[in-house]
């Protein structure tokens, strides 16, 4: 996570956030073999 704040009138403000998302994992193909 990334936050950016910023004092405004004595107070922390949260101006801009950032979230990545976990990347989604597939599941291994298992080839069949004859």
């Amino acid at each position: 996570y990334t936050f950016v704040y910023e004092k405004r009138d004595d107070k922390w403000l949260i101006i801009n956030h950032h979230s990545s998302a976990m990347p989604e994992v597939d599941a291994p193909k298992v080839a069949k073999v004859k």
